[in-house]
């Protein structure tokens, strides 16, 4: 599992699983409009069951619709995700950006717990 970090930590965490599946239960941390869009976001999606974050790596859907992109599965796919929803994510590392501390990740499925 994915666990506290420290910056040399995510360094190898980001180099071993760049470009892997990977898959944890998380929490939306926090959500905003892609640039000028009203359809595509930007998802912070932190490990565990609290939005308010944990020491453990941020993970982030950068650009996606919540309808196509993230490919909801499950018995209860909401019409609408917000702050709190928490989720079990299954996602391909794409990269790590350093100045932004985030693990950005391509949704590959996404269910609500």
């Amino acid at each position: 599992g994915v666990s506290i970090l420290d910056e040399k930590s995510k360094a190898k965490f980001a180099a071993k699983y760049e470009g892997r599946t990977i898959k944890f239960d998380g929490t939306i941390s926090a959500m905003n409009n892609h640039g000028d869009y009203d359809t595509r976001y930007d998802i912070l999606v932190t490990v565990g069951n609290s939005a308010e974050g944990t020491r453990g790596p941020n993970f982030q859907f950068r650009d996606v619709n919540l309808t196509y992109d993230l490919h909801l599965t499950g018995s209860n796919i909401p019409d609408t995700l917000g702050i709190g929803d928490k989720l079990g994510v299954t996602a391909q590392v794409t990269e790590y950006e350093e100045p932004t501390d985030l693990f950005l990740i391509e949704p590959l499925s996404t269910r609500v717990r």
